[in-house]
């Protein structure tokens, strides 16, 4: 990466330094099985977004493991792909302009993992995994998980191209945060505080609301919309949805700077 950006190599040399370098196994996710051991699950399809910044792997038949179905379909893969790209256009352009992540190609794998809507690890390994089975519901903002889902996933690639050692007050809560700036009326982040919530489970704030913020996880999403609407120079309504935006853009600048915990970012 230090080279493509460095602007001194051709693509020939960089895509060569790709081949060697790359230890990414993209046909490839490793399962726990019932028993304890794990299993290699092999992704028989890829699809390439249409401008290019992702490939999406995933099975179309034959991916049964324990019982498990893993398979899903092109349409559903094609959805997948026009959000993640939606949000890509969105989160890098003004007026959010956050910065580009380390990979401009990012490996996504469809699959059905257990607990979990999607995760993505750290700077080390930016492949974003998402589930075979988010809801998508045209007719009802508030149900259409896969909105939130795939720009919620593209922005800890987008935090890792500032900070990868921030916790998860922070990474995920401002993660959380991203999914209303966005999607502004699907409002997705108001499960944080709903005691009827099931999918945080203890971690729905009002269930115990009295805890250190930087102990908290998703739910510190409230706490970053205060934050953001405090200190934006966006204060009009007009500004809807972007009120926020250039104060968490800010943060994660700052954090960038100082590669050490949040809070001496929110200090400054």
């Amino acid at each position: 990466n230090k080279a493509r950006f460095s602007g001194q190599y051709s693509q020939e040399t960089i895509d060569y330094l790709n081949l060697i370098f790359d230890t990414r196994e993209p046909w490839t996710v490793h399962l726990n099985r019932l028993d304890g051991e794990d299993i290699t699950l092999t992704f028989n399809q890829h699809y390439h977004s249409s401008n290019g910044h992702f490939i999406l792997y995933y099975c179309d038949s034959n991916c049964t493991v324990d019982g498990v179905n893993h398979n899903t379909t092109l349409q559903y893969i094609e959805t997948i792909a026009q959000r993640l790209e939606h949000a890509w256009d969105t989160v890098l352009n003004a007026p959010y302009s956050f910065r580009e992540p380390v990979d401009n190609e990012i490996i996504v794998q469809i699959y059905d993992i257990p607990g979990a809507l999607g995760y993505t690890w750290d700077a080390n390994d930016i492949t974003i995994r998402l589930n075979n089975s988010l809801s998508i519901d045209t007719s009802n903002p508030l149900s259409d998980v896969e909105e939130t889902t795939t720009v919620h996933e593209f922005f800890h690639d987008v935090q890792f191209a500032y900070d990868s050692g921030e916790n998860n007050w922070m990474i995920e809560g401002t993660a959380r945060w991203i999914q209303d700036a966005v999607y502004d009326s699907n409002n997705g982040y108001t499960g944080s505080f709903d005691t009827t919530c099931n999918f945080d489970g203890s971690q729905c704030f009002m269930d115990n609301p009295d805890r250190n913020l930087l102990n908290l996880s998703y739910e510190a999403v409230l706490f970053w919309k205060y934050f953001s609407e405090q200190y934006t120079a966006q204060t009009s309504s007009n500004d809807e949805p972007y009120v926020g935006v250039d104060v968490i853009r800010s943060l994660w600048e700052e954090a960038g700077k100082l590669f050490t915990n949040g809070t001496e970012a929110v200090e400054n």
